[in-house]
This record gives C-alpha cells, structure tokens and sequence, in this order.
C-alpha cells in the first residue's frame, strides 16, 4: 500500500485490516505488531497484540502458546530483509502506487 508521506503504524493500521478484509474476505481476528506500535488494542473487532511481558494472573501454557504466536512473526523479518538488501527494494525510486506494483514485480522476477 503506498502512502503520500511517511506515516506512523498505528494511524494505518485500520486501513489495512479494511484492505485485507477487502482481499481476503475475511476480518482477522489478530493483528501482531512490533514493539514500536503505540495505539489502541483493538480495531474493530481485531485484536492488536504488542509483544512483551505477560500477565501476572495469566497461565504458563497460555504464555508459552502467546510466545509461540509472536514468534511466527520473526521468520517474515528474514525474508523482508534479503527483498531489501539483495533486491534493492529497500526504497521505490518509481512514483506512485503503480511504480510500487512495479518495483515488486521487478524485483520478483530478479
């Protein structure tokens, strides 16, 4: 999704649960985010999880269950990473949605 200025997460978080549920037909019912986030805890009727210490009432399993699912979102980190650094699409010299769309499929068919 391409943005006029740099915007901060949290003010576009919803319009990106409202694309995704557009695609996919769906509205998710959890939403990881990063450390950085700063924002509300629940948009619409999805959840915003923000990693870090537990609950002390919560259970060990339920802890260890919520770790596992934050983790799942380090493996993506990786390949976001090689697209930035080998592919060089770290920053979109082309203008506009369209130029975006386009530096992907560039970069994809690298």
């Amino acid at each position: 999704m391409a943005h006029a200025q740099n915007e901060y997460d949290g003010h576009t978080l919803s319009e990106v649960l409202e694309w995704t549920w557009a695609i996919t037909d769906q509205r998710p019912q959890r939403a990881i985010v990063d450390r950085g986030y700063r924002g509300r805890q629940t948009v619409g009727t999805t959840e915003i999880l923000l990693p870090g210490r537990p609950a002390k009432d919560q259970s060990p399993s339920r802890t260890q269950q919520q770790r596992r699912s934050l983790q799942r979102r380090v493996g993506y980190r990786a390949g976001v990473s090689h697209l930035k650094q080998d592919l060089r699409v770290g920053r979109c010299f082309l203008k506009g949605a369209v130029g975006d769309a386009l530096n992907l499929m560039l970069a994809r068919a690298a």
